[in-house]
């Protein structure tokens, strides 16, 4: 049955390892496939769907990374009036959330921001 499941073409040109080399970590668990091709936060293997093991701080960071992306997108919404209208208050929470979070972009608006704050001000 392997030897009939490794003759079947591979998507992408990925191709299954031989037997010989069941024990790579590139491989799946399950079907032995070849998933050296494959982004290092795939969850599933493409050819058996068995689940693959990520860990978990990758996970994390990429989820992470997603939420200070999306603060950051929120807090220019407020900055810039699109369709929200002007909440420079709100603006400078949602960079300043995002900011803690690691995005630099969020952090270049924030020190913008809050610069401008302390002009208007004095």
């Amino acid at each position: 049955m392997l030897k009939d499941a490794m003759s079947i073409g591979a998507p992408n040109g990925v191709e299954p390892h031989d037997t010989g080399a069941l024990d790579t970590p590139d491989c799946c668990p399950g079907c032995h496939w070849n998933l050296a091709a494959l982004s290092g936060i795939a969850r599933y293997c493409p050819h058996c769907g068995s689940p693959l093991s990520v860990p978990d701080q990758q996970a994390h960071s990429l989820i992470v990374r997603g939420y200070a992306s999306a603060l950051f997108r929120l807090g220019a919404v407020y900055e810039k009036s699109l369709g929200a209208g002007y909440h420079p208050n709100e603006a400078v929470r949602c960079y300043s959330k995002a900011a803690q979070l690691g995005n630099e972009s969020a952090k270049a608006s924030l020190s913008r921001m809050t610069g401008e704050a302390g002009d208007s001000k004095g």
